[in-house]
């Protein structure tokens, strides 16, 4: 996928997890998460689930989130992506994510299933 300019990045932490019967051998893991990010500048607060769908190795992903601005706003996201195993206990994250203020951005991350912490860049697709 090509990304646009990188416009911030972001650091979370998960705070719970649910792990449900997927399709046939996989499983589907529903995780909260917290953290903070970097948005044009801007300081956001975040919070929100993301729900993994397949294997421990590949699979997708679908997230949702509300991130709190520093000067007192709100915005909120929904995307769609991947994850990818691409070393022991990490997976490589990519998503396109619609911000409620109309804008389209991407992001590309690290999860660090050991750690339980999702660290990455944020890019324009606007």
């Amino acid at each position: 996928m090509q990304l646009g300019k990188e416009i911030g990045s972001f650091s979370t932490k998960t705070t719970s997890m649910t792990v449900t019967p997927g399709d046939g051998d996989a499983l589907d893991v529903s995780a909260n998460v917290e953290g903070s990010a970097k948005l044009d500048g801007a300081n956001v607060t975040v919070v929100g689930t993301v729900i993994f769908k397949g294997d421990a190795e590949s699979g997708t992903l679908d997230w949702t989130a509300r991130g709190f601005l520093e000067s007192g706003g709100a915005i909120s996201g929904k995307a769609h992506g991947t994850y990818q195993l691409t070393g022991p206990n990490i997976w490589q994250t990519t998503q396109i994510e619609r911000l409620s203020d109309g804008r389209v951005i991407a992001s590309r991350g690290e999860i660090d299933l050991a750690k339980r912490a999702w660290t990455g860049k944020i890019f324009d697709c606007s």
